[in-house]
């Protein structure tokens, strides 16, 4: 009876160490399937909207940095580099203009991106510079 009792023990004890190890890893982390295959996200993750191109109207430019303002500051965003100057270290020289906004998630991002108030902007950023525009999950 008594070894019964222990093995029943050890297992329970085992068990334990297991929930122990695999609960904080698991509720630490969100699976989700990205371009075909499983990745570890952390929920706190967050995600930046990156322009980096040339200004050719800059009267055009300065009426769609008011726009944008708003929706950026409205969907929670913030920015982090407004242009400014910079050095080169490597590599070709960047573009003239670059322009970092900090989201929550890659999800508050896109939800930016895509809603009615930017949607107003976008096209004046468009007729007044030429570059690239993404967002980095970092």
């Amino acid at each position: 009876m008594q070894s019964g009792i222990a093995w029943v023990m050890a297992v329970l004890r085992s068990t334990l160490k297991a929930v122990r190890f695999w609960r904080p890893v698991v509720s630490r982390s969100l699976f989700r399937l990205s371009l075909g295959h499983w990745t570890v996200r952390s929920p706190s993750m967050s995600a930046y909207v990156i322009f980096q191109g040339d200004v050719t109207d800059e009267a055009l430019y300065e009426e769609y940095k008011q726009l944008a303002s708003s929706t950026v500051a409205a969907h929670g965003g913030s920015y982090i580099v407004r242009g400014g100057p910079w050095i080169s270290l490597e590599g070709a020289e960047p573009a003239s203009r670059t322009v970092v906004i900090r989201f929550d998630s890659i999800e508050a991002a896109r939800t930016w991106y895509d809603s009615p108030q930017y949607e107003a902007a976008r096209p004046i950023r468009q007729a007044a510079s030429v570059g690239a525009l993404y967002i980095v999950e970092a």
